[in-house]
Order: C-alpha cells, then structure tokens, then sequence
C-alpha cells in the first residue's frame, strides 16, 4: 500500500494516476474489494467460536466490509474522474461571449468632438 501511495504521489499525469486508483477501486479485483473479502473472512472466523465475543466481532467485521463495500460504490468512477481532469474544461458560453467581445476588432470610432473653449473666440468679432 505505501508503494502504491508513493507512486501516486509521484505520477506525472491523470491517467498514470488513474491507472493506480484503478488497483485499489476496481470492483472486482481491486484492493477494496480484497479487504472487503479479508473482513468478511475475518467476521466468519469469528462467528464459528459460537461465543458471544465472537459474535460481536462477527457483527464488527460485517460492519467493516460494508463500509469498503460503500467506499467502492461511492468511488467506482474516481479514476475516471481523475482521467478526466486532464483534459481542459469547458467554458461556459459567457465565458467565450466575454473572450469573444475582448479580444474581437472594433470599427475605427470617429474622433470625439472637443468640448467648446472657454476663453474668448480669437479673430474678428462683430
């Protein structure tokens, strides 16, 4: 398991690293689903002492295996997600409304008039 987190920590791309995820997520072969069998292997061993610690552990190690059970259902499609991470996202149509106007060219505009003067008009006056 470290060896495996250790080579996620160091994958240099999304689909390396959902390579790795998928050894622990896939359903049927993954490391959750071993553990989830360890546990159930586990709660049987307990429940045939017949004893009533056993069952108690028996009930303890149901509980563990569902969880993994629950882990693997709830992450079933993570390494997909993490591969699709590597590709770019999508803008949103305002977005590229918003690109499209900043960056598209403007007509020339007509020079602004210039405000009247204050001073007096030189030249001829009447």
């Amino acid at each position: 398991m470290r060896d495996l987190t250790d080579r996620l920590n160091a994958a240099r791309s999304y689909d390396e690293a959902a390579q790795l995820l998928d050894q622990v997520l896939e359903p049927t072969e993954g490391l959750l689903a071993s553990i989830e069998g360890l546990f159930e292997a586990a709660a049987m061993t307990a429940k045939a002492s017949e004893r009533h610690d056993g069952f108690d552990l028996y009930h303890r190690f149901q509980r563990a295996a569902g969880t993994m059970r629950a882990l693997g259902e709830d992450l079933h499609v993570a390494a997909d997600h993490m591969r699709a991470l590597a590709t770019p996202p999508r803008r949103s149509w305002q977005e590229a409304v918003a690109i499209y106007y900043g960056t598209a060219r403007t007509p020339p505009s007509r020079p602004a008039p210039t405000p009247p003067s204050s001073a007096p008009p030189s030249g001829r006056t009447r």
